[in-house]
């Protein structure tokens, strides 16, 4: 993972922000159009699902990837996620589980340090709709050239410490929305 620091790092094109203690589903959740519910529905199924996995999974590596699988089969348009935990001792981010939409190469992960930062320090969830144009997340390997346009980044919190960050990025502008903000946030 590459995280870019400059000279002078810039506030990031960040669309919203959600408090990571923000409740997932309120009343205008519940008040949609039929289309709406059921989509409210399948992302309760998916909270549900990796809430078991959670109580289930033992073994941490494999409770992050099932995580990120299920991600994957929420968010369709995503190209990248990872889940990076603080180490015990140094406090530094580090990977533990990274996953690619089938038929990408692997390219290095690049990340605005400015994002995390705000993610761990604020526990707030962020979305930007258009990476590529924000000139904060090139570096030498920019993300133009790898063609991420849209991410979400969300704190992993327990008893009110933040422990990490969950990522999703994908090729396409816009492509996720503040419902799925708010998911990744509950989700994390």
């Amino acid at each position: 993972i590459t995280m870019l620091h400059s000279l002078e790092e810039l506030v990031p094109n960040i669309v919203q922000t959600v408090d990571a203690q923000h409740s997932l589903i309120d009343d205008a959740a519940l008040a949609g159009t039929p289309e709406q519910l059921r989509k409210t529905a399948a992302r309760l199924r998916t909270i549900y699902a990796i809430s078991n996995d959670i109580a289930s999974i033992l073994d941490i590596e494999e409770l992050l990837n099932e995580i990120l699988e299920r991600l994957f089969g929420e968010f369709e348009i995503a190209h990248t996620g990872f889940i990076m935990l603080k180490h015990e001792q140094t406090n530094e981010l580090e990977t533990k589980a990274v996953k690619r939409r089938e038929g990408y190469s692997e390219t290095a992960i690049t990340v605005s340090s400015t994002i995390l930062t705000k993610v761990l320090e604020e526990k707030k969830a962020v979305l930007s709709r258009d990476a590529m144009a924000d000139e904060r997340f090139l570096s030498g390997e920019s993300v133009a050239a790898i063609g991420i346009r849209s991410m979400m980044c969300a704190p992993v919190i327990w008893r009110g410490e933040t422990l990490g960050v969950v990522y999703l990025d994908s090729f396409v502008f816009d492509a996720f929305n503040e419902l799925d903000l708010e998911l990744l946030n509950g989700i994390s």
